[in-house]
């Protein structure tokens, strides 16, 4: 089948060291274009997140996101690395793994936390060559028979691995479809999706016909944050997308994403990432995607 490799070649991509040696730029940002994971096997790398830098060495598992801008800082020669990128849509389709919605938002979340995934020594080898195995089979294609079956089991096995230590060592255990878990997931669906548009409470208690009190003790007991984090959260993550666009002014800016003034998203901008928005547009030139 013609377009069968293009297929698992957009919903898994595999790629190791030579990433960063070769198509990042020290100094520079990159954009994930999908969720991943890097498994470091040796060396050290330095992440600026968030205006905080963040060292990852060996052992470490870092879960990448499309929501978030990273700032390669430092790398050591012996780096070591394997990095899988997933179309997080497009393995849905595929897959449906046993998890509750909120389970699953907080492994894709982990990053949010600052959190670093760390295995035991043997699920970390265990993992490094089920992603070994997964790149084999990404890159040869000679055997199309049960192709698909074997990536989809592979990278399932990884997931897995990777969700039950971070499920059960991270974060307390919710019982499942849970009223107030099914209210903070509609909810920060929602701050996704309107961030730019409504900033208080009222809209999304609203929205969720329950009165603010409740949403927010809700949100609180699931996520242990306030809901205006996650919204503060959105929105900071569409002003970074908006300022790395180069032919758009910091007012034009503002004026997108529903602020009364420049000065106003300013204000915010710094509070929640060190950085004014100018600044941030300066140190932010040179953008790689992965």
């Amino acid at each position: 089948m013609p377009g069968e490799q293009s297929n698992y070649e957009a919903m898994i991509k595999t790629y190791d060291e030579e990433i960063f040696f070769n198509r990042l730029r020290k100094g520079g940002s990159f954009h994930p274009s999908n969720y991943g994971y890097i498994l470091f096997r040796n060396g050290t790398l330095e992440l600026e997140l968030n205006a905080v830098v963040y060292s990852y060495q060996q052992g470490d598992i870092l879960l990448i996101s499309p929501n978030n801008l990273y700032k390669l800082v430092r790398y050591t020669d012996d780096l070591q690395v394997a990095l899988i990128s997933i179309n997080r849509d497009q393995l849905r389709q595929r897959l449906n793994f046993n998890f509750n919605r909120y389970e699953a938002y907080r492994i894709i979340n982990i990053e949010k936390n600052n959190n670093v995934i760390k295995l035991s020594k043997a699920d970390f080898k265990h993992t490094v060559d089920l992603s070994n195995q997964l790149n084999y089979y990404l890159k040869h294609t000679d055997s199309k028979l049960f192709r698909e079956e074997i990536l989809l089991n592979l990278l399932s096995a990884i997931i897995y691995i990777i969700a039950r230590d971070l499920l059960q060592t991270n974060h307390p255990v919710f019982d499942k479809n849970t009223r107030k878990e099914e209210i903070t997931m509609r909810f920060i669906e929602l701050a996704s999706a309107h961030c730019k548009d409504e900033k208080e409470l009222k809209f999304y208690a609203d929205q969720l016909s329950i009165s603010i009190k409740y949403l927010s003790n809700a949100v609180r007991t699931i996520t242990n944050v306030p809901p205006t984090r996650f919204i503060a959260a959105s929105l900071v993550n569409e002003a970074k997308l908006q300022l790395l666009n180069r032919d758009l002014t910091v007012g034009a800016i503002s004026d997108h994403l529903g602020f009364s003034d420049q000065y106003a998203f300013g204000k915010f901008f710094k509070k929640h990432t060190g950085l004014s928005p100018r600044n941030f547009k300066n140190q932010n030139i040179h953008i790689d995607t992965i």
